[in-house]
C-alpha cells in the first residue's frame, strides 16, 4: 500500500491557512510517527523504542521513543511503516515541518501522551516549535 492509494497529498491544508505554533518540549512519546491502517498499528521504520528497567516503554509515554534519523530527516523523505512484527505494510513520507506533521500531532498525540500544546493567539512561548517555510 502506498500513500497515493489514499489520493494525492496537497501542499496546503484544506482547512488551515496559517501554520501552527507549538509550545512546550516534545516528550518523545512517538505517537506522531504512527498510523492505524486496516487494523494494524504501523510505526515509522526509524522510530526506536526506549527501555526503562528492562521494560519497553509504551508509545504515548514520556521518553518512549527516539528517531534514529532525527537530525537528517527532511520533508518528503521516503519511509516505510512497519507492523508489530517488523513487516513493512506501507510506504510513506516523513512530513517534517509540513502541515501534515501538525495534523498528525493533533490527531494522534494531543490528549494521548504528547506534551506539546497549541500556543494561544499572540503567545510567544519560551520554547517554541515554529514550522519552517518548507512544505507550508
Amino acid at each position: 500500500m502506498r500513500p497515493d492509494d489514499f489520493g494525492p497529498v496537497p501542499e496546503r491544508s484544506p482547512i488551515r491557512t496559517q501554520p501552527i505554533t507549538w509550545a512546550g518540549d516534545c516528550n518523545r512519546c512517538g505517537l506522531c510517527c504512527t498510523i492505524q491502517v486496516k487494523g494494524y498499528l504501523l510505526v515509522c521504520e526509524h522510530l526506536r523504542a526506549v527501555t526503562s528497567g528492562g521494560q519497553v516503554k509504551p508509545l504515548g509515554a514520556p521518553e518512549a521513543s527516539r528517531c534514529a534519523v532525527y537530525e537528517g530527516r527532511v520533508d518528503g523523505m521516503p519511509i516505510r511503516m512497519l507492523d508489530a512484527s517488523g513487516t513493512a505494510r506501507m510506504e510513506g513520507q516523513c512530513r517534517k515541518d509540513h502541515w501534515l506533521e501538525d495534523e498528525r500531532i493533533i490527531a494522534r498525540g494531543i490528549g494521548k501522551g504528547c506534551s506539546l500544546r497549541i500556543a494561544a493567539p499572540g503567545e510567544v512561548p519560551d520554547n517554541v516549535f515554529m514550522p519552517t517555510a518548507s512544505g507550508r
